[in-house]
């Protein structure tokens, strides 16, 4: 089976994730010091809520390689082919974070 992995500024519908095998792996949100993880640890209304009571915009970070050797393993264990798809490395340091992954440790996942 082929698994599509990305990153959850994809924002696909909440149906497709249930309909295909589409794995997310959050970013994270960072009002000030504390980190979040997009539609895991915060999801969109309190994200609102709380740009709104703060009236700041928050920074984001791309997930850690480790967060997608983990959904890598999982896939792959399985048997399964998985295509990773993110936004441009001029756009979003995530898929650097993605090839990482892929690449540590070598030959561990394919």
């Amino acid at each position: 089976m082929i698994h599509v992995v990305a990153d959850s500024t994809c924002d696909l519908p909440p149906d497709w994730l249930e309909r295909y095998p589409i794995t997310i792996v959050p970013i994270h949100i960072l009002f000030g010091t504390e980190s979040l993880r997009e539609d895991v640890d915060i999801d969109r209304d309190e994200f609102y809520r709380r740009v709104d009571a703060t009236r700041t915009i928050p920074k984001t970070s791309q997930p850690a390689p480790a967060d997608f050797v983990s959904a890598y393993r999982r896939i792959t264990a399985r048997g399964d082919t998985l295509i990773p798809i993110h936004p441009t490395g001029t756009l979003s340091a995530t898929v650097q974070s993605a090839e990482l992954a892929a690449n540590h440790p070598a030959g561990e996942i394919n």
